[in-house]
């Protein structure tokens, strides 16, 4: 029996699977980062974002009287 198990030790090897070396953080990032829907949403971020500041800040509410009013950001969220 142990002979029988030697010889298919030589013929066929170690029964080990080789460890794959695995992705760091900001490579799984970059990768997810060339998804469409991803970037998509990003800039709609972005630019809710962009226009949340300026009424709330900008000329916006200087003309509408809302500076200093309290609101949410909602691009943040996004």
């Amino acid at each position: 029996m142990e002979d029988d198990f030697t010889k298919r030790k030589e013929k066929y090897g170690v029964n080990v699977i080789a460890q794959q070396k695995s992705k760091t953080f900001c490579e799984l990032v970059g990768e997810a980062l060339q998804d469409l829907t991803l970037i998509v949403l990003i800039v709609a971020a972005v630019i809710s974002l962009a226009l949340s500041l300026y009424i709330k800040y900008g000329q916006a509410a200087n003309s509408m009287n809302l500076k200093g009013k309290p609101g949410g950001l909602k691009g943040l969220a996004i």
